[in-house]
């Protein structure tokens, strides 16, 4: 495919596709983002192998999603998962903490899911329109990069920065239970171990926000559905200084203890030396930007495209008291995001 683009944003219906006239941009830095409309897609960290890309917005198109698509299924395998390395990982994380060498890490996994043949451009048109369908409060997205980088697509529910005008918006989104028909938006029923996980993002994005000298109002804590899934969340509004410019503010916020850990570095230390699987555009963020404003979220729900391969990621935070079986189930359920699009008919 062409490299190119296309979205949707939380609560609407309106598809925007990104076309360029020429490759993505290649950059190393935010500094690097030329000051015009386009569309802005960073990996976890950025590095010669995984570049942050930014399109520009050269061509436009705009429609209105379907309300149904045709049901289609797509034959598949699952290859056999990594349960081993992930257990070899959470021991090193269990081991970290009680060394205190920090606090929180987020570990992550992948599935990589095996086609009978090579999928089509009109595949992937397919699997977007399913996931704006199945989803439609996340932020769906269809990113094909030049090769060797392949198809992104993604349903996330995690905000970064939403910036428009003079007030900006940003959420610490945290904790996972399963939707179930009796499940209660209560945060009574949340264990002590999810609010604890979510807190810490909560705090986290605070000190930043005020280290850049920003004023900001957050809500009290609530219960945010996201796909089959709930997870815990506070949102905050944010008034930025005139001096500080949408770069500086996801600089400060990227990555959150949501998806990396604390403290910051020290986890990121320790996720590239026991993950298996190198993350690549997972966790990092994505979305369509210009000089005076931006609508970025987090790449989680997400899954990678080449040829006849997906590979999905999920994680999730551990903290000292976390058990491992619950954290793999929870990364099995994140994974089901993607995995039950390939049979959307079911």
């Amino acid at each position: 495919m062409l490299a190119s683009v296309r979205y949707r944003l939380p609560g609407e219906t309106l598809v925007h596709e990104i076309g360029t006239k020429h490759p993505p941009k290649r950059c190393t830095s935010l500094a690097e983002i030329p000051p015009q409309k386009g569309y802005l897609f960073a990996p976890f960290q950025e590095n010669d192998a995984h570049p942050l890309w930014f399109f520009p917005a050269d061509e436009q198109r705009t429609w209105t999603q379907p309300t149904e698509v045709p049901s289609f299924s797509l034959a598949y395998e699952v290859e056999e998962d990594h349960r081993t390395e992930y257990i070899r990982a959470f021991e090193a994380c269990q081991a970290a903490f009680q060394r205190s060498e920090l606090q929180k890490v987020v570990l992550s996994r992948t599935l990589s899911v095996h086609f009978d043949q090579n999928l089509t451009k009109d595949d992937y048109y397919r699997l977007f329109e399913q996931a704006c369908i199945a989803y439609p409060n996340s932020f769906v997205s269809l990113i094909s990069l030049p090769a060797p980088w392949g198809t992104w697509l993604m349903a996330t529910p995690e905000i970064l920065i939403s910036a428009q005008d003079s007030l900006w918006h940003t959420m610490a989104l945290a904790g996972t239970m399963e939707k179930t028909s009796d499940s209660s938006l209560s945060l009574e029923v949340w264990s002590e171990k999810n609010r604890k996980e979510q807190q810490w993002v909560v705090d986290y994005i605070s000190r930043q926000l005020e280290k850049l000298g920003c004023d900001y109002q957050k809500s009290p804590t609530y219960v945010r559905p996201a796909a089959h899934l709930l997870h815990l969340c506070t949102d905050f509004s944010v008034i930025p200084p005139k001096e500080k410019s949408i770069a500086c503010v996801i600089e400060a916020l990227h990555p959150t203890p949501a998806v990396c850990g604390w403290e910051t570095s020290t986890a990121k230390a320790l996720i590239s030396k026991i993950e298996s699987h190198d993350r690549s555009y997972y966790s990092g963020y994505s979305g369509p930007i210009n000089p005076n404003s931006a609508h970025l979220f987090v790449t989680l729900r997400c899954m990678n495209l080449i040829n006849d391969t997906a590979t999905l990621y999920a994680g999730g935070g551990l903290l000292s008291e976390s058990n491992e079986n619950s954290e793999w189930q929870e990364t099995e359920r994140k994974l089901n995001t993607m995995l039950r699009l390939f049979s959307a008919h079911k």
